[in-house]
C-alpha cells in the first residue's frame, strides 16, 4: 500500500514554496534498496515544462542507458508559437495544508470500459480536464515537443457536463468500421499470402487465393460484463471456429469473426492453423493488419525463409492429434503482477545465484510446483512439463521478426526426485531452454532436420501416453506485441485465449498491466480444486473463475 508521505521522501523536493525558487531545472533522486530495487524520483520545474515533456525526457534517458542510438531530438518550437513574456503576476506558490490527505484509487480498465458504456447511454458528469494541445493543434506538434503546452477545459449545461456530447465526435463508427477491417483484411492478405490458400498434403499449401473464413455478429452484451466477469463459454462464442476437432478439417488456414457489441465495443476472434503458423506468425499478421489498416505506407513483408531452413516432408510420419474438450475440466484465471514477479525473480537468484530468469521461467515454474503439490508423485513417477520455444532469435543469425511460418521446438524438463523448491524448478526450466542454441538448431535442419524434430514429437506423445507420468503442457505468447495493434480506435483494452479446454493446460500472455502475466490453467474439477488453494499461489496471485 504506497503512502503519499513515504513516497515524498524518494523525491529530491517536498511539495512547498521551494518549486518556484530554486535553481535547478530538473532534479534527480535515486533511492537504492537493500533487495537490489531502485527508485528514482525526479522533480522538474513547471515554469519550463510541462508533464508530456518529462515523460518524453525519461524516455530519451532510458533509451540512452540501454544503448539504443536511433533516438529522437526534443523540438524546441513552442516559444515561436507561444511567444513568453515576463508575467507581471506572480505564481501562486504549492503550501502544504497540515489537515490535507492523499489517498490513491484505482480505476480498473473494465470499469473505464463500463464507464464509457454508461456516457454511450447518456450520463452526465462534471469534467474540468487539463489538455494536451500537441495533438489537437490543426497542425500536429511532434510528440517531442517541449515546454508547457497544455491547457485546462470546463464544459457546462445547465450547470452540469454531459460526457457524452464531449466524447460524441470520437465514438467508434461500427458500420465503418467494418468496411475498413475487411478492405484492409484484403490488402493484408496480399503480404500474407499463404494463409488464403489452402493445404496441399501435410506439410505444403498452395497459394491459390480461395479466401479466409470471415464472420460478422451482432452482439447483445456489453464489453464491461465480458471483461469483468469472462466465461470460457461466451469467449469461444466470438470465434469462427470451434476448436475442437474441426480445426484439422478446416479448409481455411485463417478464420476471423468481428463481434459488434450494443456499447460500441468491438471484439476480433480470430483462428490460425498451426499447420502452417505458429504464434509469432499470429502475432505478425495482427501487426501487419493493424498497420493496413491504419494507412501506413511502410509495411514490413513477411519473410518466407522457412521451408528452405526446415524443408518439409510428405507424409511427415507423424500425426498430431486435435485437442478435444475433455470433461469434467474447468478453467482459471491467474493473474501475476510486475511486482510479483520481481519478487519470485528476486528469490530465485539469492537462492541459485543464477543469472535472472525470465518471467515466463518463473510464472512457469511456480504453476509446476503448484501443480506437483495437487496431484503429488506418489501417484505419479514423474512429472514433465513441455514449453514451446521461439528459434528465429536462437539462430545464426537470427531469422527476421517477420518470419512466417511454425519456427519454433518444445523443450521438457522432469522432476522424478521429488525437489519441487521455486528455484530447483527454475533451475530446470532454464537449462532445457538453454538447451536450444544454434547448434541444436542446425541439427534440425537441412535434409534430415524433419525426422530429429519429428523423433522430438514421437517422444512427447510417448510420454502422455504413459498414465504414471504428469504431464503439464504449456504455451505462452508472451513478449509477443498484441497489445499494440492499433487498427486506428485505439489499442485493445484487452487480449486473451479462448478455445477448448484439456487437462493440465497452461496458457501464459502478457496481462493488460506492463510486466504482469495472466495464466490460464486448465484441471480437472477436483484437481483445480486442490490447486488453487495451495497457499503460495493464493498469496501471489488474483484469481477469476470462467468454468
Amino acid at each position: 500500500m504506497p503512502e503519499a508521505e513515504v513516497l515524498k521522501q524518494f523525491v529530491p523536493y517536498m511539495q512547498s514554496g521551494t518549486e518556484v525558487i530554486r535553481d535547478e531545472q530538473l532534479t534527480i533522486q535515486v533511492n537504492l534498496f537493500n533487495c537490489v530495487s531502485l527508485a528514482i524520483g525526479i522533480f522538474i520545474s513547471h515554469r519550463i515544462a510541462d508533464g508530456h515533456s518529462l515523460i518524453t525526457f525519461i524516455n530519451a534517458w532510458a533509451a540512452m542507458a540501454s544503448g539504443k542510438s536511433n533516438l529522437v531530438c526534443p523540438s524546441y518550437n513552442s516559444s515561436s508559437l507561444f511567444p513568453p513574456r515576463d508575467s507581471s503576476w506572480s505564481r501562486t506558490e504549492i503550501l502544504t495544508l497540515e489537515k490535507l490527505v492523499t489517498r490513491r484509487f484505482v480505476f480498473s480498465a473494465s470499469k473505464v470500459a463500463a464507464l464509457k458504456a454508461k456516457v454511450a447511454a447518456g450520463s452526465c458528469l462534471l469534467q474540468q480536464p487539463t489538455l494536451n494541445l500537441r495533438g489537437m493543434m490543426f497542425t500536429a506538434l511532434p510528440e517531442y515537443s517541449s515546454r508547457n503546452l497544455i491547457r485546462s477545459a470546463y464544459a457546462a449545461v445547465d450547470g452540469e457536463t454531459e460526457l457524452a456530447s464531449l466524447v460524441e465526435a470520437s465514438r467508434v463508427n461500427q458500420s465503418e468500421i467494418s468496411y475498413q477491417l475487411r478492405r484492409s483484411l484484403s490488402d493484408a492478405l496480399t503480404q500474407f499470402y499463404p494463409l488464403a490458400g489452402r493445404m496441399k498434403g501435410d506439410s505444403s499449401v498452395v497459394c491459390n487465393d480461395e479466401g479466409v473464413g470471415y464472420v460478422e455478429a451482432r452482439v447483445d452484451g456489453e464489453l464491461s460484463d465480458i471483461i469483468t466477469q469472462p466465461e470460457i463459454e461466451i469467449l469461444n462464442l466470438f470465434l469462427p471456429y470451434k476448436l475442437n476437432d474441426s480445426e484439422l478439417s478446416m479448409e481455411e488456414q485463417l478464420g476471423i469473426q468481428v463481434n459488434l457489441l450494443n456499447c460500441g465495443g468491438i471484439v476480433l476472434g480470430i483462428c490460425i492453423s498451426h499447420r502452417i503458423a505458429d504464434a509469432h506468425t499470429l502475432s505478425i499478421f495482427i501487426k501487419g493488419w493493424a498497420a493496413t489498416m491504419r494507412g501506413e505506407n511502410n509495411l514490413v513483408c513477411p519473410s518466407f525463409v522457412s521451408a528452405s531452413l526446415f524443408p518439409p516432408r510428405d507424409p511427415l510420419g507423424f500425426k498430431p492429434q486435435a485437442q478435444v474438450p475433455a470433461e469434467g475440466v474447468v478453467t482459471r484465471r491467474f493473474v501475476f503482477s510486475a511486482s510479483t514477479i520481481a519478487a519470485l525473480q528476486a528469490e530465485v537468484i539469492n537462492s541459485l545465484g543464477i543469472v535472472q530468469p525470465t518471467r515466463v521461467q518463473v510464472v512457469s515454474a511456480l504453476i509446476w510446483k503448484c501443480a506437483v503439490a495437487q496431484t503429488g508423485l506418489n501417484k505419479c513417477s514423474a512429472s514433465v512439463v513441455f514449453h514451446p520455444v521461439n528459434l528465429r532469435r536462437r539462430m545464426d543469425p537470427p531469422l527476421p521478426e517477420y518470419s512466417f511460418g511454425n519456427i519454433f521446438q518444445m523443450v521438457n524438463a522432469a522432476v522424478t526426485d521429488g525437489k519441487t523448491e521455486l528455484a530447483a524448478l527454475v533451475a530446470k526450466l532454464k537449462a532445457a531452454f538453454e538447451e536450444i542454441d544454434s547448434n541444436y538448431i542446425k541439427e534440425r535442419q537441412g535434409e534430415n532436420g524433419c525426422e530429429v524434430i519429428m523423433s522430438n514429437f514421437r517422444e512427447i506423445g510417448k510420454l502422455v501416453a504413459k498414465g504414471e507420468v504428469q504431464v503439464v503442457k504449456f504455451s505462452s505468447w508472451c513478449g509477443f506485441p498484441i497489445y499494440e495493434a492499433d487498427f486506428g480506435w485505439g489499442k485493445p483494452i484487452w487480449v486473451s485465449s479462448a478455445g477448448c479446454a484439456t487437462n493440465n493446460a497452461i496458457f501464459l500472455m502478457d496481462s493488460r498491466w506492463a510486466g504482469g502475466i495472466e495464466a490460464w490453467v486448465s484441471m480437472y474439477d477436483q484437481d483445480m480444486a486442490k490447486f488453487e488453494q495451495h497457499p503460495e499461489l493464493q498469496s501471489l496471485v488474483s484469481s477469476f473463475p470462467i468454468s
